[in-house]
């Protein structure tokens, strides 16, 4: 009889996800937790990462303005590890 693995919760999902993000891409500021679910078969996490781009448009740049992009990390139940990041469009 063997043990059942113990599966991870959404916060830790969220903390991996933001950790690969974050590592991936050198972005460090501005990087929020949007959204956390889990897919319909229970396998995965989704996690919704919001993360600040810096619009450089002549406009933009003397207004200071910034634009919100978002990517979709899942993130493995039983593991902890991301195996897919996406572009999430709103």
């Amino acid at each position: 009889m063997s043990a059942e693995r113990k599966k991870i919760d959404a916060k830790q999902a969220a903390q991996n996800a933001s950790k690969y993000f974050t590592d991936l891409t050198g972005y460090t500021e501005g990087v929020t937790i949007e959204e956390v679910e889990i897919s319909e078969d229970g396998d995965h996490w989704l996690i919704t990462l919001g993360y600040l781009i810096h619009d450089s448009t002549p406009m933009n740049v003397l207004s200071g303005q910034e634009t919100i992009k978002y990517k979709v990390l899942q993130v493995d139940v039983n593991t902890g590890e991301v195996v897919s990041m996406k572009i999430r469009t709103i």
